[in-house]
């Protein structure tokens, strides 16, 4: 069916729809298989509307769904409330149905709530009307394979891929969307990455977030350079976030554990981590994990978990429960985090990742030069050890 649903006080809009109808029940579902290419035209009054046209409203007098039961599945006509009324010379009736109305004119006939195929029973509304007036149908869908099924329904599925990049030390360039999150960026200085011999700009270029799971120096790193030069935001918990606003940068999103931030066409949360957080001597709030993902929601999007600076604990399993992350950036140096066994048992008893990243090794002579302990740990299981500027495509 096609729903015509409210954009405005004075406008209806038309979303494709399909209606699953059991005995004594309907069910409706968005259906994107539809392209706006499928609808030819929609009469109104007697005027014929371009696909998706803002169609203008008229004859719409207040009334109760089927009696106060929105979800019944036979539609009635309302004769004491959908009365014949005028409006700019356009007369109309109502037939109330099921999240949706049938407008009978005298120049025509608009279904909004109506099957792909209309059957005797719509049809039979009609008979002893006052006005005549032709059912308006809708092409049916074409049908699909099991793999088309199966796959998440969002036509703009390649538009919210995932990639990682490592740019050492725990830094990250994540990719979703039209987004790019620089996490913990700690580039100038970082003898890992500076060994590389990427260009910071390359690296950088087209940051809209900056995210920073702590705030120690070798996690904010160029945040404030970052946030100026690209007009970026700042992700990061309270303490922190006004800590470097007072530094210069101007757009940021303050936050703590347990809370998430919608910014853009990407979603932050902020969890627990097992860690401190100051600089030079200044208290800068708790440690976090951040899970990052598309703000558009679908089953088998990436969701990724980096951990930051933390020891393993038992709320690790209540993030896997709430989340559900897919793509894990685990902390494996050992000394002021996690070491390689103790990670891979965190990844092994709480979480399900489809891609491991390790990070926060190799920077400085007093923690794990390579992340090699880490993946015998892992014995074969998902883990990426990319190369610093390898990017990842972490979407399925």
């Amino acid at each position: 069916r096609y729903e015509i649903t409210r954009e405005g006080p004075r406008c209806l809009h038309p979303r494709p729809h399909t209606a699953i109808q059991v005995f004594g029940q309907t069910k409706h579902e968005p259906d994107d298989r539809f392209a706006r290419d499928d609808i030819r035209e929609v009469v109104l009054e007697g005027r014929i509307f371009a696909p998706f046209e803002r169609v203008p409203r008229c004859c719409d007098p207040s009334f109760d769904i089927a009696d106060g039961k929105p979800d019944r599945s036979r539609p009635e006509i309302k004769t004491e409330q959908a009365t014949a009324r005028t409006n700019e010379g356009c007369k109309a009736f109502h037939i109330i149905g099921h999240r949706g109305r049938l407008l009978i004119s005298p120049a025509g006939v608009v279904l909004l709530g109506v099957t792909h195929a209309p059957n005797a029973f719509l049809l039979s509304l009609f008979k002893g009307s006052a006005c005549n007036g032709a059912l308006v149908s809708l092409p049916k869908p074409p049908d699909r394979t099991s793999s088309e099924i199966d796959a998440p329904r969002n036509r703009n599925w390649s538009k919210h891929r995932m990639k990682l990049t490592w740019l050492g030390h725990s830094s990250f360039r994540v990719e979703v969307a039209d987004s790019v999150v620089l996490v913990d960026p700690f580039l100038k200085g970082n003898p890992a990455f500076e060994a590389s011999g990427l260009d910071w700009a390359a690296a950088t270029a087209g940051a809209t977030h900056v995210a920073l799971t702590h705030g120690h120096d070798d996690h904010v790193g160029d945040t404030v350079e970052i946030c100026q030069t690209y007009g970026a935001t700042l992700v990061a918990v309270y303490e922190l976030a006004l800590h470097l606003n007072g530094q210069g940068v101007e757009k940021f999103q303050p936050a703590g554990a347990g809370g998430t931030i919608m910014d853009g066409d990407v979603k932050f949360s902020l969890t627990d981590a097992v860690h401190s957080s100051s600089s030079s001597g200044v208290y800068l709030g708790n440690a976090c994990g951040l899970i990052i993902r598309s703000a558009i929601e679908r089953d088998g999007m990436p969701v990724l978990y980096h951990m930051g600076d933390t020891d393993v604990f038992p709320g690790m399993s209540l993030i896997a429960e709430l989340y559900k992350p897919t793509v894990g950036i685990v902390p494996i140096g050992d000394r002021f985090t996690m070491g390689a066994r103790t990670a891979a048992f965190a990844c092994q008893t709480f979480f399900k990742f489809k891609h491991i990243v390790p990070c926060h090794y190799g920077t400085f002579p007093i923690i794990d030069p390579d992340a090699s302990k880490f993946t015998g740990a892992m014995d074969g299981q998902p883990v990426h050890v990319p190369a610093i500027g390898e990017a990842v495509d972490v979407t399925n």
